[in-house]
């Protein structure tokens, strides 16, 4: 049994016995989980910068959804879970607009 298929079975036993909250956003559509970025990776991604090189940098986002006028929203989230960065990409592929911000707190302390 290699790690990735470790880690993917004891996430499931977790979530299964109840143990872990799950949310779409925590896990990739093939149920592995989602990537994390490092707030100092994002320096590199600003406008104009290519779908491609946002890749090569930050790796594969967690959603990528496409809008019905065309531009598509990648998200990451980073490594302490606290906040979530998006990358807007236009229609042309190019990034548009990027932003940080905190994610939404369940209330539970």
């Amino acid at each position: 049994m290699n790690a990735s298929t470790l880690i993917r079975s004891s996430v499931a036993a977790l979530v299964a016995t109840g143990f872990l909250a799950t949310s779409p956003a925590l896990f990739a559509k093939d149920g592995t989980p989602a990537p994390t970025i490092r707030l100092t990776q994002l320096p590199v991604v600003k406008s104009g910068v290519s779908a491609a090189e946002v890749e090569h940098a930050l790796g594969k986002p967690a959603s990528k959804p496409v809008w019905l006028n065309g531009t598509t929203t990648w998200t990451y989230d980073t490594d302490d879970w606290t906040q979530r960065f998006d990358v807007d990409f236009g229609t042309d592929g190019k990034v548009s607009r990027t932003m940080l911000y905190q994610r939404a707190s369940s209330g539970n302390t």
